[in-house]
């Protein structure tokens, strides 16, 4: 199934629109569409016919300066301003009345990381250029892994994917950056596989929290203290200890509530387990149906206000809960 983004990249391959607006969460996928219209448009990348403005620090003179300066120097420019959800509902009416008659060879992309209520978005909707990008969640995070590794002509095999996103996390530009990394490190090999994705990125850690999330699956609490202490000496942080560790027992909790009412498949596709691990996550689920997840959460709230504080040992307060919990 073609996402909305991957839609709009083919319309834009096809045919560049003078004017978009794309209210985007991620941060990521404006970048990507704003890299491929410039490709699209501008046969030269030069000052004279990229203008970058920020929504922080808009000067709407400038704006119109220079979108009515005929360039002797660029038969195509593309003006791009950031968080224009930051602009005043009057430089917003102002811009509208530009735009409406954009002049030959002047394309202009606005971008939104919150939705205004102003009178650009309510033209660029009017007009059929409005494109709206959630931040996906973290059951979709393989398929982006999958998709920024074809972008770098990359295949990558299920476990690398897993392995990436629990050292880089879910945010797509670091997604996109290290898999640059990974392109270049295993140069023309067929694949990037998980062996890549440790040498290059874990050659200072011995332990992972795949690991440590193991350990805890299968109720080995001593296993699973001695994984915590040796990730935390190699310096991983508490908080993302934590959150990984949250993220999986909730996973369990899901995939208990709704093993008597969808089959394995559903559930192994609503959490966004991959097959490859989906027979020892069963495992981990069969062996958690007396965990007293209410109390689980509790605690976690507890934990989570604790880890954010500056007056507490950190280090004790996640031990204390691994210990509590498994």
């Amino acid at each position: 199934m073609i996402t909305p983004f991957e839609d709009l990249l083919s319309q834009i391959k096809r045919k560049v629109e003078p004017c978009y607006f794309l209210s985007d969460e991620s941060r990521f996928f404006s970048d990507v569409l704003i890299e491929r219209i410039k490709k699209q448009v501008l046969p030269k990348v030069t000052p004279e016919s990229v203008f970058l403005y920020r929504g922080s620090e808009f000067q709407l003179d400038s704006f119109l300066e220079n979108v009515k300066t005929v360039s002797l120097f660029a038969s195509k420019r593309l003006f791009i301003c950031k968080e224009v959800d930051r602009l005043s509902k009057e430089a917003q009416t102002e811009i509208v009345s530009t735009i409406e008659e954009p002049g030959v060879g002047n394309y202009f992309i606005f971008v939104s990381y919150q939705k205004p209520a102003h009178g650009l978005l309510k033209f660029c909707k009017k007009e059929g250029h409005f494109f709206e990008f959630k931040k996906p969640y973290d059951s979709k995070m393989p398929y982006w892994v999958n998709w920024i590794a074809r972008e770098n002509n990359q295949f990558i095999e299920p476990q690398a994917v897993m392995l990436l996103l629990e050292k880089v996390g879910t945010d797509l530009h670091q997604l996109q950056m290290e898999m640059t990394k990974l392109s270049l490190y295993v140069g023309k090999k067929p694949k990037v596989e998980a062996s890549d994705v440790r040498e290059l990125l874990y050659s200072t850690r011995s332990h992972s929290i795949f690991e440590l999330t193991h350990a805890m699956g299968n109720r080995k609490k001593g296993e699973a203290l001695t994984i915590l202490d040796q990730l935390l000496l190699e310096g991983e942080s508490e908080i993302f200890i934590f959150s990984m560790v949250v993220r999986f027992l909730r996973n369990l909790w899901k995939a208990l509530e709704w093993k008597s009412l969808k089959s394995d498949a559903e559930v192994q596709k609503l959490l966004g387990i991959h097959p490859f691990f989906w027979d020892e996550f069963r495992g981990y689920r069969d062996l958690a149906v007396k965990r007293p997840f209410e109390k689980i959460w509790k605690k976690a709230s507890q934990v989570d206000s604790l880890l954010k504080t500056t007056s507490v040992d950190k280090k004790t307060v996640l031990y204390s809960f691994v210990a509590e919990i498994v």
